[in-house]
């Protein structure tokens, strides 16, 4: 019995087999890129995809492919993220069959601490009399990154209103270390103790700084002498 047959490759393979995120914040999404799904065969292709969401959270897919009819050497998108969401080095794997034929991209990324912290993250003013408002108390914006970055930031208005908030760092260049600065107050309306927070975002970075105090009465004592 004579036996013949033919190898060909398959119709349909990915453009980039790895896709490497490199470092990216610790919170923060990055970018999408796209990884092409090409027919390399000879004749058009209706493509049938199963399967392709990543074998680890921190990635995410999506697709532009499924019933597409790729001519021979047309291709559709596959679009893949990352979010780290601690610091360390992620892999993960996009396993998945199209027109009966398996593929899969690896995925790589890095978590990075952020590059922009808050040297102190609570403030207590303490006892303030009512109705006065307190010394400013100053926080520092930190760049613990290795490159410079220039501030922009967002939102930091304290909430309740007795506590007042400034800043000194918007728009600002902070190299490696250096610091800018936020200042706060507290303006005591009732007595007792007041809790609150001013939340901002710089650079992408979710910041907070939790305020509290305590607004207290101002006694007057007046000995009396008959």
């Amino acid at each position: 019995v004579d036996l013949a047959g033919e190898g060909l490759l398959p119709r349909l393979v990915f453009a980039t087999p790895v896709v490497d995120f490199g470092p990216l914040t610790v919170g923060i999404e990055s970018p999408p890129i796209v990884v092409d799904l090409f027919n390399n065969g000879t004749a058009p292709v209706t493509v049938s995809c199963a399967g392709g969401s990543p074998s680890a959270p921190q990635f995410g897919a999506a697709q532009a492919c499924q019933g597409n009819t790729l001519n021979p050497g047309e291709s559709c998108p596959y679009t893949f993220r990352f979010t780290p969401d601690a610091a360390r080095s992620f892999t993960a794997s996009s396993n998945l069959s199209c027109n009966g034929v398996g593929l899969g991209v690896e995925l790589l990324g890095d978590g990075l601490l952020p590059a922009l912290v808050v040297d102190t993250p609570v403030v207590d003013f303490g006892t303030v009399q009512l109705n006065t408002t307190s010394p400013t108390v100053q926080v520092d914006l930190r760049n613990q990154g290795p490159n410079p970055v220039t501030i922009s930031c967002a939102g930091g208005a304290p909430s309740p209103s007795q506590f007042g908030a400034g800043q000194a760092c918007q728009g600002n260049t902070l190299n490696a270390g250096d610091t800018c600065s936020w200042t706060f107050n507290f303006t005591p309306e009732l007595p007792g103790l007041v809790t609150g927070a001013s939340n901002f975002i710089c650079n992408g970075v979710v910041l907070g700084v939790t305020l509290r105090g305590e607004g207290v009465y101002n006694f007057i004592f007046v000995d009396s002498f008959e």
